[in-house]
């Protein structure tokens, strides 16, 4: 039996957090989640935030933040992570010209690895999240996302892997547990249906609603409930020994997400007590 500790995504609340942060917050303590990743605090500052996860015994994870803000006020922000107790500040969705092969990379590399020592120093894993972009496009045969993890020292940048998106961009996630398994302390096990893959293209487009036909029928499901092949992957997510889990889907429609969140969660616990020897 395994018990990884399993983190709740505030991103999916992304729009209600400045003025519902509380009872998100409460709610995931009953649905029984050990932690949270935020997306921002929403307006709310330090000390409140401290008093909601002392109130509602969650541990602050992470945090997902646009790596331009953070460079922005680099030494607060990661001052006041420290300050929280916070295990990882987490960046990605890049723009184009500070993928690889843009002109700002090289700012990229620098802005990351200046990041990570910072964090290194103040007991902090900076961590970076992919999408599916960094996997569609190629330079010399590597993606966008191994040429960007290839650049920075292992002790300045993790991977936090969604395996989720790395499918809808092409990518095998074992393959990228396999190759990074060193490197992955905070997974996102994320799930989605679609009827064909081809046809998904970029899910942005469609703007929180679902696909249509012509896009195979796209949408987010629970951790569990779409088509990703999580009890296969278990094992590989496992054996990179991740200090946390997230159950996450990005948009849940007209769906109850708390709902969705507890099935994702109790998903996964019950492939953890069956143990990965079963898959």
């Amino acid at each position: 039996m395994w018990k990884p500790k399993i983190a709740a995504p505030t991103f999916l609340f992304r729009d209600k957090l400045e003025k519902e942060m509380p009872k998100i917050l409460e709610q995931y303590a009953q649905i029984g989640f050990d932690g949270v990743e935020f997306v921002g605090f929403g307006g709310w500052d330090k000390k409140e935030i401290k008093k909601m996860l002392l109130e509602y015994s969650l541990t602050p994870a992470g945090n997902n933040l646009s790596l331009y803000d953070i460079m922005d006020n680099l030494k607060d922000v990661v001052a006041v992570h420290e300050e929280l107790g916070f295990y990882s500040l987490t960046a990605g969705s890049l723009r184009k010209e500070h993928l690889p092969g843009g002109e700002y990379f090289g700012e990229t590399v620098e802005w990351f690895t200046k990041l990570g020592k910072e964090c290194s120093a103040h007991g902090l894993k900076l961590l970076y999240h992919n999408h599916d972009f960094e996997l569609r496009e190629k330079i010399n045969g590597k993606t966008h996302l191994d040429i960007l993890m290839d650049s920075i020292p292992t002790e300045f940048l993790l991977l936090q892997p969604d395996l989720g998106w790395m499918q809808i961009g092409g990518a095998d996630p074992v393959s990228y547990l396999q190759r990074y398994q060193n490197r992955c302390p905070f997974v996102h096990v994320k799930d989605f249906f679609a009827t064909d893959m081809e046809k998904i293209g970029n899910p942005f487009d469609l703007e929180g609603k679902r696909g249509g036909a012509e896009r195979g029928f796209f949408e987010f499901r629970p951790t569990g409930y779409g088509i990703s092949n999580i009890a296969s992957q278990l094992p590989y997510i496992k054996a990179c020994n991740p200090e946390w889990l997230v159950t996450c889907q990005d948009t849940g429609y007209e769906r109850n997400s708390f709902e969705d969140l507890r099935l994702g969660l109790e998903y996964v616990k019950k492939l953890c007590q069956l143990g990965t020897e079963h898959f």
